[in-house]
Formats: structure tokens, sequence, C-alpha cells
């Protein structure tokens, strides 16, 4: 059975936003990038965590040329806040 989803971000959704907080707009080509430095992730499981936080409404994209460009839509200060209030509900 499948984990319910979560309002908050999880541990992965957490790094991959840190990638578009710290460097802007980003094709999942550039966020795979980023995060291969410090351990190894799949291209697909990068594309998964950006389709996730866009469900839940951290994300946008637009279409450039044949690619995805990622941009937040949530700010680090509104990401601590809906967690804290997440955490709070429980």
């Amino acid at each position: 059975m499948p984990r319910p989803p979560s309002p908050a971000l999880t541990d992965a959704e957490a790094r991959g936003m840190s990638v578009l907080w710290r460097k802007g707009p980003a094709t999942v080509a550039h966020v795979v990038a980023a995060l291969k430095k410090k351990r190894p992730v799949a291209y697909s499981t990068v594309q998964t965590i950006l389709r996730i936080l866009e469900e839940k409404g951290y994300v946008t994209h637009e279409k450039v040329a044949r690619a995805f460009l990622f941009r937040p839509r949530v700010d680090e200060r509104q990401a601590r806040r809906r967690a804290l209030k997440h955490v709070a509900s429980r």
C-alpha cells in the first residue's frame, strides 16, 4: 500500500527544492547534475520528484524547446511555514 501524500516536503523533495532555490529556473538535467554532486540520483527519479512538487504547488514549469523549465512557486520561508503548520496540525 502506498504511503499517503504529505503536504510537507519529504527529504528528497527538499533537496530538489534547494537546487531550484539556489539556481533559479532549471531543467530536470540541471537538477540531476546538482544533486549528483552529493549522491547518485536517476533522471527519472528527479523527474518524478519535480512532478510531485508541482502537484503540491511548490513548483511550476514552462516548456522551452524540448525541455521543461521548472521554477519555484514557493520561497524557502513559505515552505518552512507550511512544514510548521503540518507538524502543528499533527
